[in-house]
């Protein structure tokens, strides 16, 4: 008897883990559109690991995605102007967003390529600047990126802790 109690046991417990894996597996096949894991190779960020909530819209200080034609790839970026917000570039050539500095462009891309710095302006409605912390971060800065339009974003991107 003791046997025949073990042995409907395991098979109780092998069916619970089979009855688990499968409403894991659907869980992944029904989430992944609104739900992903992205990894940045670049240092543009201090942060490598994102998730990725392309259903969500994101708000001033957070990151996004978005595809770069210039890179001809995704970027993530940090939003930190939006319409009405005030672009000025100081004596030193500094990007400045609302008096907070945002960096000073380079001439050339790592590549060589020429980079064109942002103009002083008004955000315009619509449109964001994208900030990246690091001094040779590609972003809002260069002409190149410029001023995204808010529609183009793809997306509230969560950094994962800090660094790789």
């Amino acid at each position: 008897m003791w046997k025949r109690l073990k042995k409907g046991l395991k098979a109780r417990e092998i069916l619970k883990a089979f009855g688990c894996f499968v409403l894991a597996i659907l869980s992944v096949g029904l989430f992944s559109q609104y739900v992903h894991f992205v990894v940045s190779e670049t240092d543009s960020l201090p942060q490598h690991y994102f998730i990725h909530l392309p259903k969500m819209k994101p708000k001033k200080q957070e990151y996004t995605l978005v595809y770069s034609p210039w890179t001809q790839g995704n970027i993530i970026k940090q939003i930190i102007g939006v319409a009405g917000d005030l672009i000025a570039v100081n004596a030193q050539g500094e990007v400045l967003v609302n008096q907070k500095e945002a960096g000073i462009p380079h001439p050339f891309a790592s590549d060589g390529s020429v980079l064109t710095p942002m103009k002083a302006q008004i955000i315009p409605e619509g449109y964001v600047f994208l900030y990246s912390p690091h001094p040779r971060g590609f972003d809002s800065r260069y002409q190149e990126l410029g001023l995204v339009l808010y529609a183009r974003l793809e997306g509230w991107v969560i950094p994962l802790g800090l660094g790789s």
